[in-house]
């Protein structure tokens, strides 16, 4: 397994570091404790928690997708 670190995460989902511990910890996104600190997400969690989120139209595609 490939597993990243929480401020990997954030980057990926383009969010704070804060909005990715909350993932993790609310169970949203699946984790694992390495010793005493470490917190770590298998990659492929990852993708799958990105493939399952529904995806909004934004700025001029906004417009385009309602018509």
């Amino acid at each position: 397994a490939n597993l990243i670190r929480p401020h990997e995460v954030a980057a990926r989902l383009n969010v704070s570091r804060r909005t990715a511990y909350n993932l993790i910890s609310s169970g949203q996104l699946p984790s694992v404790r390495i010793g005493d600190k470490s917190l770590r997400v298998d990659e492929q969690d990852l993708n799958e928690y990105i493939e399952s989120r529904p995806v909004e139209p934004r700025g001029d595609n906004a417009e385009l997708a309602s018509q």
